[in-house]
């Protein structure tokens, strides 16, 4: 299947709905639907979903589930809120387009669907980007053309995985937007950002307001050995570092040059890291060291 299609939506992966092929609309016992393993939405609106299986009731599933085969039933491809809402309005059938699809399709297909929608959570968006670009070798500018959204926008969603656990819960739970996220990549130190995650949650404060924080917190709170102020060219340094390498970098200048610190949040960021050098992790195969006994 041409991944060129996929930034068209649903039509790419129903493009029979708008042809002759009708035919392959069919009504589906509803229980016999399994929910995509690959779903990268964490949670559902419940008000909405409740909002979604009303309309339902009242005039019917305006647009079909996608699935494929599995075993004696069916998996979905796409559509999951529109199955769960129908389950919801009390429906023993619902109307579904039968696909042909591999599991690496589905997955991509999955992911797409959802990436697609404004409702993703930040972090769920960030995660899904990450598999497409470890399961599927896409690039970040590959992303943002199935998606339809900028580099710029895709590059800054990733940096959300270099969160640390605090700020992560916040904004996972809708405490903190992602603009509050954002801005709080700009605290080096974990314990720090997390404490400030925690008083823009308890307090409300606006994405400006924490902005306005953390930069007096960077002009107050040198690093030891640091200059106070940095120099306009290393935010574009970082920001430029950050998306060749697909981790988050920051420099930090002393009297005698300075040292760049590079973040990781988990082991696939350090692989991304050496793959980036030209390099693989020690004991992975093509290493130069000694790697794994015989």
């Amino acid at each position: 299947m041409p991944r060129q299609a996929l930034g068209r939506g649903l039509e790419a992966l129903i493009p029979e709905l708008g042809g002759e092929r009708r035919e392959r609309i069919v009504s589906i016992d509803i229980d016999a639907i399994q929910p995509n393993r690959h779903q990268p939405r964490q949670r559902l609106n419940e008000e909405k979903l409740q909002e979604l299986a009303d309309s339902i009731r009242s005039h019917g599933l305006v647009q079909p589930v996608v699935v494929r085969t599995v075993g004696e039933g069916y998996e979905l491809v796409a559509g999951e809120r529109r199955w769960r809402a129908a389950r919801l309005a009390g429906l023993d059938q619902i109307s579904a387009v039968v696909k042909d699809c591999t599991e690496s399709e589905l997955l991509e297909l999955a992911l797409i669907e959802n990436l697609q929608r404004e409702d993703l959570a930040p972090l769920e968006e960030a995660g899904a980007y990450q598999t497409l670009i470890e399961q599927f070798g896409l690039t970040q500018e590959g992303i943002a053309q199935r998606v339809g959204k900028s580099r710029s926008q895709v590059a800054n969603t990733l940096r959300l995985l270099g969160l640390g656990e605090v700020a992560r819960k916040l904004l996972a739970s809708g405490a903190l937007t992602g603009g509050h996220a954002r801005t709080l990549l700009g605290v080096t130190e974990v314990d720090r950002q997390g404490d400030l995650a925690k008083m823009a949650a308890e307090k409300g404060l606006s994405v400006r307001q924490l902005e306005d924080l953390v930069r007096a917190e960077t002009l107050r709170r040198p690093e030891r050995g640091a200059k106070v102020g940095r120099e306009p060219w290393m935010g574009e340094v970082e920001e430029g570092l950050g998306r060749l390498l697909g981790v988050r970098v920051s420099l930090h200048p002393t009297k005698r040059g300075g040292y760049l610190r590079i973040r990781y949040a988990r082991r696939e960021d350090v692989e991304r890291l050496y793959a980036a050098l030209g390099a693989s992790l020690p004991g992975e195969p093509g290493d130069p060291g000694e790697g794994e006994p015989a």
